[in-house]
């Protein structure tokens, strides 16, 4: 049985996401605890996003970049901003 876990694509994805979470957090000037509060996840769990050891579900993104007043795409293209 394969772990999807290590599948290459999978692994850029989750650090892609944990680069986005960051720095959309940071760009809000959140902590990682405010935005635990306001968007109900909590703080160990984000932590965990933001360090590329969790693979998140598209409905704890969705609530990320709702609170984050960004659209969900824009967690997966931070490359673009920092060009």
């Amino acid at each position: 049985m394969i772990d999807e876990g290590s599948k290459p694509g999978r692994t850029s994805a989750v650090l892609e996401v944990a680069t986005g979470v960051a720095y959309w957090r940071e760009c809000r000037e959140l902590t990682v605890e405010q935005l635990a509060q306001q968007s109900g996840i909590p703080s160990v769990v984000l932590e965990a996003v933001e360090a590329g050891q969790h693979d998140p579900d598209i409905d704890l993104l969705d609530r990320l970049a709702f609170i984050l007043e960004i659209r969900l795409i824009d967690l997966f293209a931070v490359d673009a901003f920092n060009s």
